[in-house]
């Protein structure tokens, strides 16, 4: 897939820093994909429909998209089917397995189906937690937790790495980048000393 060769090309160029207005072409090709027909990549369909509802957590739609508007979802299984390190697919791979079990064993439900509310309190579980659960966090994530701690360690990975590519492919994509930030598609005159409240909205470019 032409799409695909193309992120795995930015990415052995630009290892994860990709930045989101390289992305935004590919982010806004994904966003336009017919998902009732579209075959996952990377995730199986069970999988995609979890990391869905876990990008929708994260960037909820309020008065602008959400992550679920601009299929996010999809740019996250592209994105994961191309990254060519074996090591970060085979983590995330078992992560996803990994934290569905916990979420079907806590929820004693089928993970297809849940409300998006299920999700979100199963996200505030891992990420509303005191500061001294956010160092021992930080800890497990830099491995040096014991063993004992490498199903947490594989859930929280798998977490942050669907938390931060949803926010990636969102900042990247043509609609929040050209309706939410401020646009300006060619740059006009300089000002290099300005009152901080003068700025406005970020800008996307």
């Amino acid at each position: 897939m032409e799409r695909r060769e193309a992120i795995k090309s930015l990415t052995l160029a630009l290892g994860y820093s990709l930045a989101p207005a390289t992305l935004s072409g590919l982010v806004t090709s994904c966003a336009k994909e017919n998902t009732e027909t579209r075959q996952p990549v990377f995730f199986t369909s069970k999988e995609m429909y979890a990391v869905q509802q876990l990008a929708e957590v994260f960037l909820p739609k309020t008065d602008i998209p959400g992550a679920t508007d601009l299929n996010i979802h999809v740019f996250i299984d592209e994105y994961m089917a191309a990254i060519p390190n074996q090591k970060d697919r085979d983590k995330c791979k078992v992560g996803v397995e990994a934290w569905i079990s916990s979420f079907e064993k806590e929820t004693e439900a089928q993970i297809i189906g849940s409300e998006l509310s299920t999700f979100t309190k199963n996200v505030e579980s891992y990420f509303k937690i005191d500061e001294k659960k956010q160092e021992e966090v930080k800890a497990l994530i830099r491995g040096e937790e014991p063993a004992s701690e490498k199903e947490s360690y594989f859930i929280y990975s798998f977490l942050f790495t669907i938390k931060r590519l949803s926010i990636l492919g969102y900042y990247a994509s043509e609609e929040i980048g050209e309706n939410v930030l401020s646009y300006l598609p060619v740059p006009g005159g300089y000002k290099g000393c300005i009152p901080v409240e003068e700025v406005g909205n970020a800008w996307s470019l």
